[in-house]
């Protein structure tokens, strides 16, 4: 008689059943989208209509059914009613946005959104095959010893740590929200020295100076880091070990930081903003403070666009240009294209309801809901490691950053959607700034252009556009492993801190200006 499968085993086929069955659809999806290429967007208007019917027949059977179907179901009735009133509310909820979903699609393109959906059905298909080796390793074991050393009267340090933090974590999911597992309080961040050196418009200019200088040291390779308007810059000097900013300076290299301020309602920065007077007048500084005439420039995700932008309209003063994760053309997959497109996201009426604002929290809530099994992931990952110093060091300011979710300004935004993903402007060189075309085949310094191979945010081909688009001889492009933002932080791609930092150098003038 042959032996029982083990859980895992039964995991493990259960996981693979699914996967088996998601590919399945993925290719129904990509049959189904060839035929209607050419047609127009009625048919899937008329199956989103359908289902919002649904939605609504729904609600109307739920009224009044819960809680009168026995004797124990009247006893309870009052919390029936409760739970009755929450389903409602819900399936409310899904009947308007499915309606406004069809009534948005008269304008879609039926096949770039189908586009999107099967990038999006590949990435859960990704997922789910990943799954069971992320799932199947969980440390019951020592988490039962923890348990038992909780019961005596005297628990190990390692023990009581995992309680107090536990406790800690429900009183702040209860405070901040479900999302959250730190305090911010209490997480320290960037501890790397910096001044601000220069401020305007929302555009503030930080330098930064290594632990062991004085003073700022002369001579050193001016480097301009742009950031991306979505988070916290911090990300790139998270905490001693883990930050891109000091090892930068470490290498010997002068490093400046452009931050954005948090938008405010009546918000009315533009794109043309960002990119000059603001970042024209960062670089100028730069070039007086370090008496370089020409400025390396580093974008990270959104920043990394600003930076190819600036660099295509002021090629004369840009040394060098490095792009990390930096979406410059559509891809019709990944999760910006998909919260960006108009016939799934109204972001007008989001930027008018919030007067010229976007709120962070609607980005960070979306794309919580479009992989909502990364949060059970991460919760498992918290729950084993409790009383891991060393994994604590860096999960807890991560999931700061993470919850740190600035409101965006809603005109900036809403051209950065416009000129990248619905119609490729910018890569076709129609964007403008100040009604000049930007050409980016006007940026003729050395390009290192590096892509996360794991990047469901900026997908390949949103990256890696840029490389054919310029008209630099010393083009570099680099396919890093891990996620979009495992590079500025996991260890394991510590080799792309060295390729920048390598690059910078490598790119330097000559010698300084007079």
């Amino acid at each position: 008689m042959s032996a029982s499968p083990s859980p895992d085993e039964l995991f493990e086929t259960f996981w693979k059943q699914t996967t088996s069955l998601w590919d399945i659809q993925v290719k129904t999806w990509r049959s189904w989208m060839d035929i209607q290429a050419a047609a127009s967007p009625e048919p899937m208007k008329q199956w989103l209509q359908a289902q919002q019917q649904v939605w609504d027949q729904w609600s109307d059977m739920l009224q009044g059914s819960i809680g009168q179907a026995d004797p124990l179901g009247r006893a309870t009735e009052p919390l029936g009613r409760v739970v009755e009133e929450n389903l409602r509310s819900a399936l409310k909820v899904l009947s308007q946005s499915t309606g406004r979903m069809a009534a948005r699609l008269e304008a879609a393109n039926p096949q770039a959104l189908m586009s999107i959906w099967e990038g999006l059905a590949r990435e859960y298909q990704r997922d789910l095959a990943a799954l069971p080796q992320k799932l199947k390793p969980t440390r019951v074991e020592d988490l039962t010893r923890l348990a038992r050393e909780l019961a005596t009267a005297s628990p190990s340090p390692e023990a009581r740590r995992y309680l107090e933090r536990f406790v800690e974590t429900m009183r702040v999911k209860g405070v901040q929200g479900a999302e959250h597992y730190v305090d911010p309080s209490q997480v320290a961040v960037a501890p790397t020295r910096r001044e601000l050196v220069l401020e305007v418009g929302s555009l503030q200019l930080y330098r930064y100076r290594a632990a062991q200088d004085a003073e700022h040291q002369p001579g050193r390779p001016p480097v301009l880091l742009i950031y991306s308007i979505i988070n916290r810059a911090w990300i790139l000097d998270l905490v001693p070990g883990f930050s891109i900013i000091a090892y930068l300076l470490e290498q010997g290299i002068d490093v400046y930081l452009a931050e954005w301020k948090p938008a405010e309602p009546g918000c009315q920065d533009t794109l043309d903003d960002f990119v000059d007077p603001w970042l024209h007048s960062a670089v100028g500084h730069i070039q007086r403070t370090s008496r370089f005439e020409r400025v390396g420039l580093f974008g990270y995700c959104i920043g990394g666009t600003l930076a190819t932008i600036y660099a295509a309209c002021h090629p004369e003063v840009v040394q060098s240009l490095i792009t990390l994760t930096t979406p410059i053309a559509s891809s019709n997959s990944g999760i910006l294209e998909l919260l960006v497109n108009p016939a799934l996201f109204p972001l007008d009426e989001v930027i008018e309801t919030n007067r010229g604002v976007v709120p962070g929290k609607v980005l960070r809530h979306s794309i919580m809901a479009i992989k909502p099994y990364l949060e059970v992931l991460k919760w498992k990952a918290y729950y084993e490691n409790l009383d891991n110093d060393q994994v604590m060091y860096l999960f807890e300011p991560i999931d700061r950053w993470a919850n740190d979710n600035p409101d965006l300004p809603g005109e900036v935004f809403r051209s950065f959607v416009h000129e990248i993903y619905e119609d490729d402007r910018l890569a076709h060189g129609q964007t403008t700034i100040h009604g000049k075309l930007v050409d980016l085949s006007q940026i003729t310094c050395p390009l290192l252009n590096l892509v996360a191979e794991d990047d469901w945010i900026v997908p390949h081909a949103a990256a890696m556009r840029l490389s054919g688009l310029v008209g630099a001889e010393d083009v570099r492009t680099e396919v890093i492993p891990g996620p979009h933002v495992g590079i500025v932080m996991d260890p394991r791609t510590r080799y792309a801190w060295e390729l920048m930092a390598n690059f910078i150098k490598e790119h330097r003038e000559s010698s300084c200006a007079s």
